[in-house]
């Protein structure tokens, strides 16, 4: 369950909150809208009451458990305070506070309902009051026609469980509201007013997106005394709301036990992700994403209500309508709990996400959301879970997952070698004939059937890195997989594309050996590459649009000849790189795609952003968030350090501290700014990663092996991480030394390790002069630095078996 609430509140009755999807929400239903709130200060001879907005509201604090919001009124402060328990079932707790005698009035509104659809018929809302026991208390209920032939129910109840409480019902004729959602109303009239440009009328894809009038239910008021708390619980089944609110109210009469746990939880998992800069806005936009990614998206062990109920693990998409498991959107994000070192909740994701296996296809399914039936349209989702279950298992040690899954993952691959060309996967039209979208960019306006470059990156990458394990008791198998990977790997070098070959690109000069990158990404690779093509048609023809779709490749371990990778540095800084996002097509590819009428309005178009107007554009130029890791990954391996900061990563924490949803990161970003989810997973777990990225770790438990290569962006006084190989957690401590040169040292927790062999790397250009390095205190024999022969050719290490704890300097020659 998770709440969303606007910062603050509008006076008007019609339009108390900007957009439908705010309130209470849990898998599949709302219950909670808003609450209304009026004071009356004792010492106020009038006793008028105030009604609590943003007219009288001073400040908002987000804190690790619980948000405020702060009033004066008349000269008193008074504070709403919102707690949701974590790890408990359905609850919600708000206290009432004032700095001197107050009582405070609440009428509780309602909106009880499947929450991709709104309620038609209002005559199953009903409500009873409740004087007996402890405290009073408001129960609600509704009954709503469900997807397909299902009838849902809602209960909810609250518990007056401090500060007094009366209970007064309102006159059936005074219980619903008039709701008008103003943000939902731009949206409609904006995509409504693109119709004439781009002649197209289909839908956008956000449920209800064109519906922003509804009717809530607000049945009685609650009056109380400062302190005041009210214990709210929900669920399907009224005894079990009642419970919750019971058991809610009496934990707090008990003790502050039950936030004290929530908070240390929090501050566990903070702990356990540790990462700190020493730049104050990018330390705290990281600890806020975190927090909140991991309080309101990270589903552990919960009752999941679909088709067959069970306890599971999961990743929500977002919040308003993404609050499912949508699979590739899950398996994306995952990447960012493998980088917080929580292995035990990935590995349960995981777990429940190899399961029902399509036997055609191999494929798992695309979307589990409530009493739908599952589907199999995407081409990337079950690519992305190989790709995790791998680094999982790399990363924790851990082989018995990938032995419960193999004969499903076994199944996955001989089904999809069958379907290759060119030893590339196909995608489009493989479920359904006619159905050509199954990539990320799923609208109709982005049929990328053929090949498409990240689906063929993941399908090789996925190749290596599972061959060696089916190569032990599946010869055959492996070996049609080996055979695959060396054909498909030559295939996909048919995407690289030299800028120059598209209409209207400037030639990129200078030589391609030595190709790179300046500070306005203006570099030299004239005679390579210079990105990767969006895909391939069935003809292996490429289409020639730059989309970050090749982009992925670093990201993905799938190496490029240096040229290449410089180039698409280049060619991303000049063309992708977007105020917060990255572009999902490149500016100057717009007009192969867009009508010029609609090219030509200045409301849609201004200079290199676009506004959105629905699923007709969003894939084609609209900035997407969850992209810029990968735009990190290529440039910390071909760029700089301030370049990935800069282009990738800066607009990132301005948009986390600054936009939208308060500790959050949207999912896209247009010319009139952030929109979509203001808590969108893959993109908040994308600045994880990004962030995480500058340490440079990679480790590797099966084989005992660390790997260090931190770069620090110039507006980093420094670095310090966590990280974890199997059981045991270790940090990476990056300093800047007066002499210039810096010092990175590895500090274990478990001194019981003694195998590990520990890497320290460093990125020094061919001709320059080596370094001095110190270890532990020791000059180096220079005879014992490596510099890699293969790409990149900057790079060097240093290579020391366990010794407890490491500290190597690298420190410029005078």
């Amino acid at each position: 369950m998770v709440l969303l609430a606007p910062v603050e509140l509008n006076t008007s009755e019609r339009a108390t909150v900007p957009h439908k999807w705010f309130g209470v929400s849990e898998f599949g239903r709302k219950y909670l809208e808003v609450n209304q709130v009026w004071v009356k200060l004792g010492h106020e001879a009038s006793g008028a009451s105030h009604l609590l907005s943003r007219h009288n509201q001073v400040s908002f604090d987000l804190h690790l458990t619980e948000a405020v919001r702060t009033f004066v009124v008349s000269g008193v402060t008074v504070r709403e305070r919102f707690f949701v328990p974590k790890g408990r079932e359905s609850c919600l707790l708000v206290t009432f506070e004032s700095d001197r005698p107050a009582t405070f009035t609440i009428e509780p509104q309602f909106d009880m309902r499947y929450y991709q659809q709104f309620n038609e018929d209002f005559s199953r809302y009903g409500a009873t009051a409740d004087t007996t026991g402890d405290g009073h208390a408001l129960a609600v209920w509704n009954e709503v026609n469900g997807p397909g032939d299902e009838t849902l129910t809602f209960h909810s109840v609250i518990r007056c469980a401090r500060g007094g409480g009366l209970v007064q019902l309102l006159p059936a004729e005074r219980r619903f509201r008039k709701r008008t959602y103003l943000k939902d109303e731009r949206r409609e009239k904006l995509i409504h007013k693109a119709y004439s440009e781009i002649h197209d009328h289909s839908p956008d894809e956000a449920p209800i997106w064109e519906s922003y009038q509804t009717t809530v239910y607000a049945p009685a008021t609650i009056t109380v005394d400062a302190p005041a708390v009210l214990a709210y619980g929900f669920d399907a089944d009224e005894q079990k709301a009642r419970e919750f609110a019971d058991t809610l109210a009496d934990l707090l009469l008990d003790s502050n036990s039950e936030q004290t746990e929530t908070e240390r939880e929090a501050v566990d998992f903070l702990d356990k992700a540790l990462l700190q800069t020493g730049n104050g806005q990018v330390d705290l936009a990281y600890n806020q994403v975190v927090t909140r990614f991991n309080s309101a998206l990270v589903v552990r062990k919960s009752d999941l209500l679909t088709e067959e109920k069970a306890r599971a693990s999961a990743i929500f998409a977002g919040d308003k309508y993404f609050l499912d498991p949508w699979k590739r959107d899950e398996n994306i994000s995952l990447e960012g709990l493998l980088a917080c070192n929580d292995f035990e909740t990935v590995r349960d994701i995981l777990d429940d996400t190899w399961q029902h296996q399509d036997e055609r296809t191999g494929r798992l399914p695309q979307i589990l959301r409530l009493s739908e039936p599952l589907v199999y349209f995407s081409s990337d989702g079950t690519l992305w879970a190989l790709r995790r279950l791998a680094e999982y298992t790399r990363m924790s040690g851990d082989l018995s997952l990938w032995h419960e899954k193999r004969p499903m993952i076994e199944r996955f691959f001989r089904v999809s070698l069958e379907s290759c060309r060119g030893g590339l996967l196909p995608s489009g039209g493989v479920i359904k004939e006619g159905f050509l979208w199954e990539t990320w960019s799923d609208t109709a306006f982005t049929p990328r059937e053929g090949y498409p470059a990240e689906i063929e990156l993941l399908w090789l990458a996925n190749l290596r890195d599972f061959l060696p394990w089916i190569r032990d008791g599946q010869e055959e198998l492996a070996a049609r997989m080996g055979e695959c990977l060396v054909e498909g790997t030559r295939t996909f070098e048919r995407l690289f594309r030299r800028v120059d070959e598209l209409s209207g690109y400037q030639v990129i000069k200078g030589s391609n050996a030595e190709a790179g990158v300046d500070d306005d990404g203006r570099g030299s690779a004239a005679e390579g590459p210079s990105y990767i093509a969006d895909s391939l048609d069935y003809d292996f023809e490429p289409r020639d649009l730059v989309t970050p779709n090749g982009f992925l490749a670093d990201a993905l371990d799938f190496k490029l000849p240096e040229a290449v990778g410089r180039g698409l540095v280049a060619t991303a800084r000049r063309e992708l790189a977007g105020r917060v996002g990255v572009k999902s097509l490149a500016p100057r590819d717009w007009p192969k795609v867009f009508s010029a009428e609609f090219l030509a309005d200045h409301a849609e178009i201004e200079g290199n952003q676009m506004a959105s107007v629905g699923i007709y554009n969003y894939h084609r130029g609209i900035e997407w968030l969850w992209l810029n890791p990968f735009m990190v990954a290529l440039e910390l391996r071909h760029g700089d350090a301030d370049g990935a900061y800069r282009h990738y990563v800066q607009g990132l924490v301005r948009s986390a501290l600054e936009k939208s949803g308060v500790g959050g990161l949207d999912e896209l970003e247009d010319l009139h700014g952030p929109l979509g989810a203001d808590f969108q997973a893959w993109s908040m777990a994308g600045f994880i990663v990004a962030l995480r990225r500058f340490a440079g770790v990679t480790v590797d438990a099966l084989n005992d092996y660390i790997r260090v290569c931190p770069q620090l962006p110039s507006s980093w006084p420094g670095l310090r991480s966590r990280h974890r190989i199997g059981r045991d957690f270790f940090d990476v401590d990056v300093r800047r030394l007066p002499s210039g040169g810096r010092s990175i040292s590895i500090r274990h927790d478990d001194k019981s390790r003694d195998r590990t062999l520990q890497r320290v790397a460093w990125r020094s250009p061919p001709g320059q002069e080596e370094p001095i390095v110190i270890i532990d205190g020791s000059v180096l024999d220079p005879r014992k630095v490596r510099r890699s022969g293969d790409e990149p050719r900057d790079l060097c290490w240093v290579d020391a078996d366990y010794e407890d704890d490491l500290t190597v300097e690298i420190q410029p020659r005078r």
